[in-house]
């Protein structure tokens, strides 16, 4: 007789609900609840207005992500006839296949009711790291999904067919939306090659030709079109060269972001604090159940290679170029993070070595452990792998924001599966056989209602009062074919007016780049300027890219001097600490007052001799165009 989840019904009421519970996820970012959509939606929505009219990415718009995005909006926006309702359609799309990957892919090695359990949570947690939508992160799931199912199926059912290609070209295309979302390559590649390896299965490692032809074939076509275009330079500099720049933070704050993105994770949401917790666990039953790596830990000679490990980052630690030791006094806190973790290495490692630990630790492994395959090993390895990987990589800039964490969540799902699969067996059946499933769901289900209350609650509508009146104003006061310039964090405004920028910078953040921006960038921004003269430009006094403006036309000459714009940005401080938990809060205490980038002061002079000010709205200013102003 067939249990209820091995019914088709059963399949049929999962992948129903898991639909239902995609477009809920997604109803605050629905046009008719959220007006007025977030900074990076924004962003990516104005490089759809100007696609359709037949402006270029990189050339006469200018953002530094790769271009699948800017595509994609281009596409939403021609399938809702230019609203934004197409652009939802296609985020409920992605969400939705990520969703039932996620239960595809789990099904088969922890059961449909736990398969369900976890990707029912994924998908009502996900408001946590949301923020309103259309993003990068959002758009990548389906493919790393996708690459996690194929890279299983392949591994459990020992055929390989075209699926290292496939992965190859899912993980290509979640990196062209954004390079780090291609992070589970690395968890896929480090568990098939030690699987090759162990099973001797040399031929097998064509399958890295296979998985690298799939990524590099997808990259080759956008090189390709953007050649076509005449454009790869322009394509190179912002999709690769600026975010390299982009990530050149201290390694003191790199440590720091990533300790605010562990703690953020942690503390926002129950299943992600569950999933935190399951990772400890499936290290745990990794080292017991897979005969493979207890043969690794239980090696006399990892001991060695834990003191080498050591040695090397206590020299790393300790001496500086020239062989020379650092003083105690000169000894930072990365260099205590290196020195600290190899002596314990390395004298933990000597120990395990000399004393045959390894033979009471084999001893150990061989009275607790049992084979057991009812959960699929490499599954557990691959989330065990790719969550420290995930949220490494999404730290890596420094730039905490909570969508970036979006990563993380195939792995988290994966781990809850785990759990739930984990309560499912070992609870006590008693004589009643559902008894399992009832502690699964007392345990399990109220971290689901938990995120659906967060998500219910962030389903209103939202429209920023402040932005509303700048946009309302702007509308009233330009006509449709005046450009009109936002300088700040602010790209709505010409969004939602459909006003065009007159620069390909209409976002002004990357004219003011350290070890990026020079008189080139500057110069073309003054050039696209003074060929399109904005009717108006919006203040929003940022604080890491300020306009400085004279209110007597006299005294803009000022602008010029290197001097009095020190004095200006000495003046500028910190901001209030982000509300609630939030792992930018961090950034702060590395606050350091904005560099004027070489060319600025002539833009701020070209400003200041041709705008005046027309009104205020709070801290914000409206420049009108007043060529040369008395």
């Amino acid at each position: 007789m067939k249990t209820l989840e091995n019914t088709a019904r059963w399949s049929l009421l999962a992948y129903t609900s898991l639909i239902v519970l995609t477009v809920f996820a997604l109803a605050n970012a629905m046009p008719s609840l959220q007006q007025i959509p977030d900074t990076d939606s924004s962003i990516f929505q104005y490089f759809g207005q100007r696609m359709r009219e037949g402006q270029l990415p990189y050339r006469d718009i200018y953002d530094h992500k790769p271009p699948s995005i800017f595509y994609l909006e281009y596409l939403g926006l021609s399938l809702g006839g230019g609203s934004r309702w197409g652009i939802w359609a296609l985020e409920v799309i992605a969400v939705g296949s990520a969703a039932l990957l996620a239960y595809a892919a789990l099904r088969r090695f922890i059961g449909s009711f736990a398969a369900w359990i976890a990707s029912a949570g994924f998908l009502a947690n996900l408001t946590f790291v949301f923020e309103g939508g259309n993003l990068t992160e959002e758009y990548a799931l389906p493919f790393q999904f996708a690459a996690i199912y194929l890279f299983l199926d392949m591994e459990t059912r020992r055929r390989v067919g075209l699926r290292p290609f496939l992965i190859g070209v899912a993980l290509a295309c979640a990196s062209t939306l954004k390079q780090p979302l291609a992070g589970p390559v690395i968890a896929i590649a480090i568990l098939m090659l030690a699987n090759r390896i162990q099973q001797r299965n040399w031929h097998g490692l064509l399958d890295f030709v296979w998985l690298g032809l799939g990524f590099t074939l997808v990259w080759a076509g956008w090189f390709a079109w953007f050649a076509f275009k005449g454009i790869l330079p322009e394509f190179w500099e912002a999709a690769f060269a600026y975010n390299f720049a982009l990530s050149e933070i201290s390694p003191l704050q790199r440590i720091d972001a990533l300790f605010a993105a562990l703690g953020f994770t942690l503390t926002s949401s129950p299943y992600y604090a569950l999933a935190y917790a399951a990772w400890a666990a499936a290290g745990v039953y990794l080292v017991v159940y897979s005969a493979g790596l207890r043969r690794v830990l239980s090696d006399r000679g990892l001991g060695l290679l834990a003191g080498v490990i050591g040695a090397a980052l206590m020299y790393n630690g300790l001496v500086r170029h020239g062989l020379t030791l650092y003083r105690i006094s000169e000894l930072s806190a990365y260099r205590y993070a290196q020195i600290i973790p190899g002596f314990m290495l390395l004298v933990g490692g000597l120990i395990y070595y000399f004393r045959r630990l390894h033979l009471t630790f084999t001893r150990w492994l061989q009275k607790i452990g049992r084979m057991n395959t009812a959960v699929f090993l490499p599954l557990l390895a691959f989330a065990f792998i790719d969550l420290p990987v995930e949220i490494l990589i999404s730290s890596i800039s420094g730039n905490n924001f909570a969508h970036y964490f979006m990563a993380l969540l195939p792995s988290m799902t994966l781990l809850v599966g785990f759990f739930t699969w984990s309560v499912l067996n070992f609870a006590p059946s008693v004589t009643l056989p559902s008894i399992p499933v009832v502690w699964a769901s007392v345990l399990i289900i109220p971290l689901i209602i938990s995120g659906a209350a967060a998500t219910e609650e962030a389903t209103r509508v939202s429209r920023d009062k402040n932005l509303d009146q700048v946009i309302r104003y702007v509308e009233d006061t330009t006509s449709p074919t005046d450009y009109v310039l936002q300088w700040g964090d602010y790209p709505q405004v010409n969004t939602m007016t459909g006003r065009k920028s007159p620069s390909r910078f209409f976002f002004i953040d990357p004219l003011f780049l350290p070890n990026y921006t020079n008189r080139f960038h500057t110069g073309t921004f003054l050039s696209e300027l003074k060929t399109h003269p904005p009717a108006e430009i919006v203040d929003f006094d940022p604080r890491m890219q300020p306009l400085f403006y004279q209110t007597y036309a006299r005294n803009c000459p000022d602008l010029t001097d290197p001097p009095y714009l020190e004095q200006l940005v000495a003046k500028i401080v910190p901001g209030e600490p982000p509300p609630g938990r939030n792992p930018l809060s961090y950034k702060l205490k590395y606050f350091t007052p904005p560099q004027i980038p070489e060319g600025m002061p002539e833009v701020y002079l070209w400003i200041c001799q041709n705008y005046s000010e027309a009104t205020h709205f709070g801290g914000w200013i409206v420049l009108r165009y007043t060529p040369g102003r008395p």
